[in-house]
């Protein structure tokens, strides 16, 4: 189903990266250095802690298994404390979701792109909707009704609705809306917006076309009246000068031509990924517009931009 997140996915490309760095470093293991990688703990909203250690906690003992060489992968922290980390050296390759990049890069320049993870499409959308038939055209026109944010929405979703809040006069959706709810999934969302229980919703475009394949008859009853900036996607990258072109190379074509190898598409089809592309021309652009929407947060406010509780 398509609008699943791509926390698991992303786990399998750092699985995928630490053991193509290491197996470039297998001829020698006694004295090779382990590569550190980092993810952003943002990518897990809503999920349960047990259920990120399940995901990450194997990784070493397999690569060594396979390789020889000890490689690690941590989750921690938001995407400023993984870029500072990145920066330091602390982490050799990082794993972002797109905004938290184009943050971190703002900060630290010297983090670099190396390829992007898609799942379907190489730029993301945030989309306020409601039935078709509602009078509203942007969040003015739902101030004080009952909205959906589904649970695991990504970082550009609730990005979006904090700043369609924010251009109504109120920063807090939860005060902006008269009520709002956190149902499981997005299907559950668009049908309490079908059934009329609930007035509108925010949801990625993956989702509507999810909902969409799923139940058309209920998707031809609603309406988008409000669809964010390009959001870039997820982002893989590493800091300019640390590892040689050799290596990079390495992670960027071995990763970008695993569409080629059927147990790799089967691999990523589980995880709801469609592959890794090279980073696009305008990749650079993309970063640029989307920090000007959505600066970057301040220091002591960066929690505040996780999904709401």
């Amino acid at each position: 189903m398509k609008f699943k997140t791509l926390s698991a996915g992303l786990c399998l490309l750092a699985s995928g990266l630490c053991g193509l760095a290491l197996s470039g470093k297998a001829a020698d293991p006694a004295k090779a250095d382990p590569v550190h990688i980092g993810m952003v703990q943002t990518l897990f909203n809503d999920i349960p802690q047990t259920l990120v250690t399940i995901c990450a906690a194997p990784f070493s003992a397999l690569l060594k298994d396979r390789t020889g060489v000890d490689g690690t992968l941590t989750i921690a922290g938001d995407g400023l404390t993984v870029g500072k980390l990145l920066h330091e050296n602390k982490y050799q390759i990082a794993i972002f979701q797109g905004i938290e990049f184009a943050w971190a890069q703002h900060k630290y320049p010297d983090l670099k792109p190396l390829m992007i993870a898609v799942s379907y499409h190489p730029i993301l959308h945030a989309n306020l909707v409601v039935l078709d038939e509602h009078p509203a055209t942007s969040f003015a026109g739902l101030q004080g009704k009952d909205l959906a944010l589904p649970k695991r929405s990504k970082m550009h979703i609730q990005l979006f609705l904090n700043k369609g809040c924010s251009s109504c006069g109120q920063a807090d959706p939860s005060k902006f809306f008269h009520q709002l709810s956190r149902p499981e999934s997005l299907t559950d969302a668009l049908d309490n917006v079908v059934l009329g229980t609930i007035q509108g919703a925010v949801v990625d475009d993956l989702g509507l076309e999810h909902y969409k394949d799923l139940k058309p008859g209920c998707f031809k009853r609603l309406k988008v009246i409000a669809k964010s900036e390009d959001f870039p996607t997820g982002v893989i990258a590493y800091r300019e000068n640390t590892l040689d072109k050799e290596t990079l190379a390495k992670f960027r074509d071995g990763m970008v031509n695993a569409k080629n190898d059927t147990k790799a598409r089967e691999m990523m089809a589980l995880f709801q990924l469609t592959g890794f592309e090279e980073i696009p021309a305008n990749f650079a652009d993309t970063l640029a517009n989307v920090i000007r929407a959505y600066p970057p947060p301040e220091p002591d406010r960066t929690e505040k931009t996780s999904t709401t509780p």
